[in-house]
């Protein structure tokens, strides 16, 4: 993770939380609830659920029954509360999708608007790799990993400044 912010030029991966504050995380995976995106967005992830036990070859990848998502668009997050940059530590993978900017709800292109969810993941979720790409260009980011960290926004210049000064030492 910390390469790819440093590749990105800086871009951080973020999650919204109700109160500014460091913490370390292992929360439970909740895209396969309907409290969380509503019906037709739990549709669409057990969608991509299924879409994932089609490609074993990622079978221990991030899916969304151990995924959480997070944005390298500081607005979008904080729609959910406070902006908070996210790291993830341990046990790492990601998702992101090249047709659209957020998971859900899909905000297709013109000719991506009629295909059903199987074609369009199939065109679209890249899966570990160009991480540092869809930080720069503000994706959500589906990912999984033992445990986060999470700080506020607050912080970022700080944590930028921090990365530059350790890369000069590698």
């Amino acid at each position: 993770m910390i390469d790819a912010v440093r590749r990105s030029g800086g871009h951080l991966l973020y999650r919204g939380y109700p109160v500014a504050s460091c913490l370390r995380l292992e929360e439970p995976a909740d895209l396969l609830e309907a409290s969380t995106y509503g019906r037709d967005g739990l549709k669409y992830f057990q969608a991509m659920e299924h879409w994932f036990q089609l490609h074993p070859t990622l079978t221990s990848s991030v899916r969304p029954s151990c995924g959480h998502i997070g944005s390298a668009d500081k607005q979008v997050a904080a729609r959910w509360g406070g902006a908070h940059s996210c790291w993830p530590v341990g046990r790492f993978s990601y998702a992101w999708l090249r047709g659209s900017d957020v998971f859900y709800p899909l905000h297709l292109t013109e000719e991506n608007e009629s295909v059903d969810y199987r074609d369009f993941l199939d065109r679209n979720l890249v899966v570990d790799e160009g991480l540092d790409f869809a930080l720069r260009n503000g994706k959500e980011i589906m990912f999984s990993s033992d445990h986060y960290w999470i700080f506020p926004s607050e912080r970022d210049d700080e944590i930028r400044e921090l990365l530059i000064a350790s890369s000069s030492y590698n």
